[in-house]
């Protein structure tokens, strides 16, 4: 099975921590494969499967590192960076750190498509929403 298709038939299943080492194992060949592009995705998973189980500080500091590891690269999986984004406002807003989530929806702002309506109008009711909470 190759490594998209291992990814894919992860992704079916319910995210809770018994599927973490499974996206652990697959994250670790795809850094062997350098396959960076489902490394990243695997990562996302991580993510994902950390604030589903409101293991909060984990979904952090695995959000702030896969952005650092992208800094480079994050013109070539934009999809990928607007996602760590999004996950890093979710964690602050959830953590109410309201100010790091507004630096973090203006990040956001570089990657927008000002062609999708849809992006554009999400994006700026985040921002209302953060705004409101801080009081602006």
């Amino acid at each position: 099975m190759n490594i998209i298709q291992a990814f894919n038939q992860l992704k079916e299943k319910e995210i809770n921590l018994d599927l973490l080492s499974e996206v652990m194992e697959l994250r670790e060949l795809c850094e062997e494969h350098n396959n960076y592009e489902y490394y990243f995705q695997c990562t996302l998973l991580i993510i994902d499967i950390f604030i589903s189980e409101g293991l909060l500080d984990d979904a952090l500091k695995t959000t702030l590192l896969a952005q650092d590891m992208l800094e480079d690269k994050k013109n070539d999986y934009q999809d990928i960076y607007k996602k760590l984004l999004d996950n890093l406002a979710y964690i602050y807003i959830t953590n109410q750190n309201y100010q790091r989530a507004l630096e973090v929806e203006q990040m956001k702002k570089d990657f927008l498509d000002s062609e999708n309506c849809n992006e554009v109008n999400r994006w700026l009711l985040e921002c209302s929403y953060i705004h409101e909470a801080i009081g602006e």
